[in-house]
């Protein structure tokens, strides 16, 4: 899963959700990748009401909570979504993630590799999962959970296979040198995508009532807020990963400066979510344009 020129971009997950997703993302030539999900072994509606505020001042809060069609719906067309994105000479890769247990992982990512696609991301960050008024814990801050699922990936994946862990910002860095370190033991994790959402963010309008509407107001803090966060994050865990563990960031990027900065950091894949959500398939030739402009200024 090596790109050969230019900057391997793709889309971030939550974005592409069902096959109409996955057609127009295929007409982005600036694309390199098309990335499914998150999704969960069983269908899941998502949050509902007020889920998804974002302003050019102070970023975004989401709480979607994976809404999704479920793993065998997505099973039984995975491989018309793979044929579409190898015509359209771009790799496709899923998102998933377990709500009861890690074995959930491991089924879907198995199965997965079975149906064609190129690469898994392990979602062990989203911190929008809510059931019965209580929030689901993060894996990314499980690291005995975090150990079971790199073993059994491990015992399960080909050697060939292409598995990425998607981690929540990190604010203690002995964590991140500590969680790096398990994740150094297993081959089979390619790297990781640096970050999801910052867990718990909160805010009201003007009247005070709650941007954000489900699990207490609380939501993820994504876009121009997490920018430097997520900047920090992959500079520290590229510090810590072994060298041949790749690092896709993501957090923020709507500008070209923004994956020079990534890059710099140690970032060699780069993900667009709240952008996309914001504005639209372009911002992917936008983006790529600022970075080769600004590539070229600076040479």
């Amino acid at each position: 899963m090596k790109q050969q020129t230019g900057y391997f971009v793709m889309n971030a997950a939550g974005t592409c959700k069902n096959l109409e997703d996955v057609i127009n993302l295929c007409k982005v030539d600036d694309l390199s990748a098309i990335l499914l999900g998150s999704v969960t072994m069983l269908k899941r509606a998502g949050n509902s009401g007020d889920v998804y505020n974002s302003t050019s001042r102070l970023g975004t809060l989401n709480s979607l909570g994976m809404n999704n069609a479920g793993f065998d719906h997505y099973a039984s067309i995975l491989p018309a979504m793979v044929n579409l994105a190898h015509t359209n000479e771009k790799k496709f890769g899923i998102s998933v993630a377990a709500i009861d247990g890690i074995e959930e992982y491991i089924q879907m990512a198995e199965k997965s590799i079975r149906l064609g696609v190129d690469f898994i991301e392990l979602n062990g960050g989203c911190p929008n999962v809510w059931d019965s008024g209580k929030q689901h814990r993060i894996l990314t801050f499980d690291p005995i959970s975090c150990q079971q699922l790199f073993s059994g990936m491990q015992k399960c994946m080909p050697n060939d296979a292409n598995v990425y862990f998607k981690v929540s910002p990190i604010s203690d860095p002995a964590y991140i040198q500590d969680l790096a370190l398990v994740i150094n033991e297993y081959p089979v994790i390619t790297g990781i995508t640096a970050t999801n959402t910052f867990p718990n963010g909160h805010g009201r309008d003007s009247t005070g009532r709650k941007l954000i509407s489900v699990g207490k107001g609380l939501a993820g803090v994504s876009g121009l807020s997490l920018k430097y966060i997520s900047k920090g994050q992959v500079l520290q865990w590229h510090d810590y990963l072994l060298p041949e563990k790749e690092i896709i960031a993501a957090g923020g990027i709507d500008c070209g400066q923004d994956i020079l900065d990534y890059g710099a950091n140690g970032a060699v894949k780069f993900q667009i979510g709240t952008a996309l959500f914001d504005k639209g398939l372009s911002i992917f030739g936008t983006v790529l344009a600022e970075a080769e402009q600004l590539r070229e200024s600076y040479a």
